[in-house]
């Protein structure tokens, strides 16, 4: 087995955790607090929501240039880099599997070497925060190469900021395959209750064991949510999912203690829904072009997935 590649250490885990509870908006760190218990809540979060198995199976088998490196940006349990390439998977020689956790990375490798033939190499890294100096660690592999970035990850930040970072790491024969979540013209107050459900239920899930690893126990009677439009691109939605702390709430992250009054809030998940076919004009405002694109429904969520390049 290759040693993991660390860019993000414990200790820079940890500060930037801190930072986030005291800007009361935690993202990806809050994935990474809570060792194995929080990656195993969050693989059974995954296998309770899978991706359609023949997801991409004409749409990336269609485009296929000979890439012989995948590299996976969160890739979960390891189950939607099958969904996401079968349909040349012997193809490929090298997996690269990146994330904020080591023990999520430890689930997919495991899996991933019991379904495939491919040398496996993890990188402890935030692929946004820690954007250039995991486009330096990639180099040595080979290239063209295929990213994935799935389960609507990009759409859960800033877009100038998320969307900027992942195309960064694009070499000019690289693709990138990204999907984002979508809302009809037409829809109903109960889809945005459905969804918005979902979406608490799957914070609260993983989010419970990350807050017992520093301390504090949650309630699910204290969960909130949020849907607000987007002043910058009126054809986006974003969900945001809060705690709002009972009592005084002591967070302990390593050496560092951070205090939550009675009632103060904590965000705790954002996502971003576009509207149905407005995805692609999105993208290339940002530098990505789409060479091709599919559209699913699956629990009667929308989803896009689409295989991108740089412009």
């Amino acid at each position: 087995m290759i040693p993991p590649i660390v860019i993000q250490t414990t200790e820079m885990m940890e500060r930037r955790m801190v930072e986030q509870l005291r800007r009361k908006k935690v993202d990806a760190a809050l994935y990474s607090i809570g060792g194995a218990p929080t990656a195993q809540a969050w693989k059974e979060w995954d296998d309770r929501y899978p991706l359609p198995w023949d997801i991409t199976r004409g749409l990336i088998g269609d485009h296929y240039g000979g890439e012989q490196c995948v590299v996976d940006l969160g890739p979960g349990s390891g189950r939607t880099y099958l969904a996401a390439i079968g349909s040349f998977l012997d193809y490929i020689r090298e997996i690269v599997l990146v994330d904020v956790s080591p023990e999520m990375l430890s689930i997919a490798q495991d899996y991933l070497q019991r379904n495939t033939q491919a040398t496996i190499t993890c990188i402890v890294a935030d692929f946004l925060q820690d954007a250039e100096a995991l486009d330096g660690a990639l180099k040595k592999f080979p290239q063209p190469r295929l990213f994935l970035c799935l389960g609507c990850t990009a759409g859960s930040f800033n877009q100038p900021y998320a969307l900027g970072a992942l195309r960064s790491l694009l070499e000019e024969r690289d693709y990138m395959l990204l999907d984002f979540g979508l809302y009809p013209k037409e829809r109903s107050e109960d889809f945005w209750k459905k969804l918005v459900s979902i979406y608490a239920e799957a914070a609260y899930y993983v989010g419970v064991r990350s807050f017992t690893a520093c301390g504090a126990q949650l309630a699910y009677k204290y969960i909130f949510t949020s849907i607000e439009g987007d002043d910058e691109e009126p054809t986006l939605q974003v969900l945001r999912v809060f705690y709002r702390f009972p009592e005084e709430t002591v967070l302990t992250v390593g050496r560092d203690q951070v205090v939550f009054q009675e009632g103060e809030r904590l965000q705790i998940l954002e996502s971003r829904r576009f509207l149905f076919g407005h995805v692609e004009r999105h993208l290339k405002k940002h530098g990505l072009g789409v060479a091709t694109s599919q559209y699913l429904e699956k629990n009667e969520m929308l989803r896009g997935v689409f295989l991108c390049h740089r412009v």
